[in-house]
């Protein structure tokens, strides 16, 4: 199967779901990823915001505010080109290219290698540790530059025992999804 063929897969077993069912699963992801020992140590944190069926990130950014992590989201700037700014308020979001809410204008940028914990969206993932996204390289530009920890949000019903790769596609070090958590390379416990 191709990257194409998967994430043709990918969203038809995405819209066979419902909307309560996806909308659910927030909490399951935020205290999934809270109790792990990388965000519990991490000082800034880099989380995307959620749109449509994405598994949805906003009790993880209320929990991480709350816990008074530096959080900080994806800002689109140009053709392929993504950087971090901080995110001090969920409720003065903005919108930005392709409809996808950022946080707003004023607020400051976060370099790569200021972050500790990154959550990073996808189509699918592979059960070790692949990451398809949609295409464009946005995040695995974005992932070459930073040496933090790694964690993709993927719905159980999109979790394959592998997805496609290039040379350039960046691993996870965790994939977590509402039921599980998979951990490789420095995302293993003990490690």
């Amino acid at each position: 199967m191709n990257k194409k063929e998967c994430r043709q897969q990918a969203r038809s077993r995405l819209t066979s779901l419902s909307d309560a069912d996806v909308r659910g699963r927030g909490e399951s992801f935020a205290q999934a990823l809270g109790q792990r020992p990388e965000y519990r140590q991490a000082g800034t944190v880099f989380c995307y915001l959620s749109v449509g069926r994405e598994p949805d990130t906003f009790a993880f950014l209320r929990m991480a505010l709350q816990d008074e992590k530096r959080v900080c989201a994806p800002v689109c700037i140009g053709k392929g080109v993504m950087r971090a700014r901080q995110l001090s308020n969920l409720d003065k979001l903005e919108e930005g290219q392709y409809g996808i809410p950022v946080p707003p204008e004023g607020e400051n940028w976060v370099e790569p290698e200021e972050i500790d914990f990154a959550v990073i969206p996808c189509v699918a993932c592979g059960e070790d540790g692949t990451r398809l996204g949609h295409g464009a390289g946005f995040y695995d530009r974005f992932l070459q530059k930073g040496r933090f920890f790694r964690a993709a949000l993927c719905h159980e019903e999109l979790l394959f025992p592998h997805v496609p790769t290039e040379e350039h596609d960046e691993k996870m070090d965790l994939i977590c999804t509402q039921s599980r958590v998979l951990t490789f390379g420095k995302g293993r416990d003990g490690e």
